[in-house]
């Protein structure tokens, strides 16, 4: 596998030949953190990612947009690079 890890799906560090495209949503995701955070993620975001997004400094609408598109659990995971954009588009017109 290559790749920067923090921004790697868990599946994916766990065994790269089973991953699927939510693994992409994920990486997608958390380079949007990375964006929105203005600096280098912290190792810790791996273990600590819900409480890193909760202290970004943007609405409520677009951490719940984050939480969900680098959600451990694959059912909860946004579904599609699509749904991702569109749901970050859609939060960020709001702010």
């Amino acid at each position: 596998m290559l790749g920067t890890f923090i921004y790697a799906a868990p599946e994916a560090l766990a065994e790269a030949k089973a991953v699927t495209a939510l693994a992409d949503v994920y990486s997608l995701a958390m380079t949007a953190i990375f964006a929105l955070s203005g600096s280098r993620l912290p190792p810790e975001i791996l273990w600590n990612t819900s409480d890193f997004i909760q202290n970004l400094e943007v609405s409520v609408v677009l951490r719940r947009v984050l939480a969900k598109a680098v959600d451990r659990d694959l059912a909860s995971r946004t579904s599609s690079i699509e749904k991702f954009c569109q749901a970050l588009s859609d939060a960020m017109s709001s702010e």
